[in-house]
């Protein structure tokens, strides 16, 4: 058996290097489609929240996001998801209406109000 030459170890370390540069864009668009995945689905549990305190209350918790937490979990039966106790929401609202976002480090947010159904990928610049 021949040893390996160094032009032997220079093709495989430049093959290696160029499968590396194809796979690791694919890599980063699945982690950031998995990472706003798990912000979506914090943020929907959110939402049902909100929508449990006002079947309870009549009205949306107040406008300060600090409280937040404890004012939907006040109910008993919800939980407030961990993930966005480390990224908090914006949460404005004026007791008959919501609006909430919750900002990912692209410059992109994930929104959601009480007249929509479903929760909007916007940019940073376009959230009302």
């Amino acid at each position: 058996m021949r040893p390996y030459t160094l032009s032997d170890l220079l093709v495989t370390l430049i093959v290696g290097i160029l499968l590396l540069f194809y796979a690791l864009p694919s890599f980063k668009a699945e982690s950031r489609a998995a990472r706003e995945g798990l912000f979506r689905e914090a943020l929907e549990q959110v939402r049902q929240g909100l929508e449990e305190f006002y079947a309870r209350f009549g009205r949306y918790p107040a406008n300060d996001q600090r409280f937040l937490p404890s004012q939907l979990e006040s109910g008993g039966s919800f939980s407030y998801p961990p993930l966005l106790r480390g990224y908090p929401p914006v949460y404005i609202s004026d007791g008959e209406s919501y609006r909430i976002y919750v900002p990912l480090p692209d410059k992109r947010a994930l929104f959601a109000d009480d007249s929509s159904s479903g929760i909007r990928m916007v940019s940073e610049t376009d959230l009302p």
